[in-house]
């Protein structure tokens, strides 16, 4: 199926209700302390994430989730960066929110992930000095920095598109 279809498959069946997408033949691929997300066998590069902007984990109750604004900002059109996700759809029902984006693969560059944490501990103390990528990297991140988030980069949230190209699939929470 192209991926256009996939994303009008998809698009179709977006509800926060998990036993809804179950029963439609979704299935789960994962989750974290805000979301869940779940594809289709007909539509395998598209998943919808589903979730909550307050988490039901103990370790992050006093965080907000940030995805639902970074993926308008990304629709919008406000940030652009190749390390951010593709999104194509967004729907916010009071604190939960469902989203239509590109399916990407867990991230296996054990080195990659490390510069890339090592990189988001830096900009939390100043302007990343380094190779140009790393710079390019660091002027994506900064960008979504304001004074009310804190950033999520961490081991689930880096993944890879089909190039190898890391994508930070949720990089920021609010504080």
């Amino acid at each position: 199926m192209h991926i256009r279809a996939q994303i009008n498959h998809a698009y179709r069946h977006m509800t926060i209700n998990p036993a809804k997408l179950r029963s439609l033949g979704y299935k789960q691929l994962g989750q974290g302390a805000f979301s869940r997300a779940f594809y289709h066998p007909d539509a395998p590069d598209v998943v919808v994430k589903i979730g909550s902007r307050r988490s039901r984990v103990n370790r992050c109750r006093h965080l907000r989730d940030a995805f639902p604004d970074f993926a308008k900002a990304i629709i919008r059109g406000e940030i652009r960066s190749k390390f951010f996700p593709k999104i194509y759809a967004i729907m916010e029902d009071g604190d939960h929110f469902c989203c239509v984006m590109r399916r990407y693969q867990k991230f296996t560059g054990r080195n990659t992930k490390r510069s890339i944490t090592a990189t988001a501990s830096k900009l939390n103390r100043g302007w990343v000095h380094g190779t140009p990528n790393v710079r390019r990297f660091g002027r994506a991140i900064e960008a979504l920095l304001t004074q009310w988030t804190t950033l999520d980069i961490c081991g689930p949230n880096i993944m890879q598109d089909s190039n190898g190209t890391p994508i930070l699939t949720d990089p920021v929470c609010y504080s």
